[in-house]
């Protein structure tokens, strides 16, 4: 934790365990065994100058910039075969800005938030879906959150709103952001 703490600010690349598994952002706080990025490339077009909260025990692998080793603009590089390469462009005029830099779940109460947990997968009556929900958050308390209206983004059904509240371990949350329930966003980078 300490090397992010010294590195706010910084430029870094994150390949993470959870959707959206690759990120090129810039680091821009830290709280309690999280890190807040600024996704810049790498994200669908959606996700871009959108804040990140990530749990940093879901990071497979990372990067901070560094003097000698810049991190290059993703649209430099040629696309690998059958991907896209990244939007150049994207609306930046949302801002996060205005949340808690601790990343207190409890500052967020009434807000509508995408949620990642942490499984690669869930299952609901013989049904897997990726494990992403665009929720609002009712209650937060120190091991569990209770939320709502639980859009779970299934990808054959990504209207489908869970029919009851469902309480979710604050242990099996991986990321989380403020975020708009009427977005759609492709589930695979």
């Amino acid at each position: 934790m300490d090397l992010f703490a010294r590195s706010n600010g910084k430029r870094i690349v994150l390949i993470l365990e959870t959707f959206p598994f690759f990120m090129v952002g810039r680091l821009v706080g830290m709280g309690p065994g999280t890190i807040a990025v600024k996704a810049e490339e790498g994200v669908s077009i959606e996700f871009v100058g959108r804040r990140f909260y990530i749990l940093v025990d879901t990071i497979a692998a990372f990067f901070i910039e560094e003097p000698d080793h810049p991190i290059p603009s993703l649209s430099n590089i040629p696309p690998t075969p059958g991907l896209r390469a990244s939007e150049a462009t994207a609306d930046r005029s949302v801002s996060d800005d205005d949340v808690d830099p601790r990343y207190n779940l409890l500052q967020l109460v009434g807000q509508t938030l995408l949620f990642v947990l942490r499984p690669e997968q869930l299952a609901i009556l013989g049904q897997t879906f990726r494990p992403i929900c665009v929720a609002t958050l009712e209650a937060a308390a120190a091991d569990y959150v209770r939320l709502s209206t639980v859009n779970i983004r299934w990808s054959s059904a990504p209207e489908w709103v869970f029919p009851t509240p469902l309480f979710v371990p604050n242990t099996q949350i991986a990321v989380f952001l403020p975020f708009s329930r009427d977005i759609r966003f492709p589930l695979a980078q």
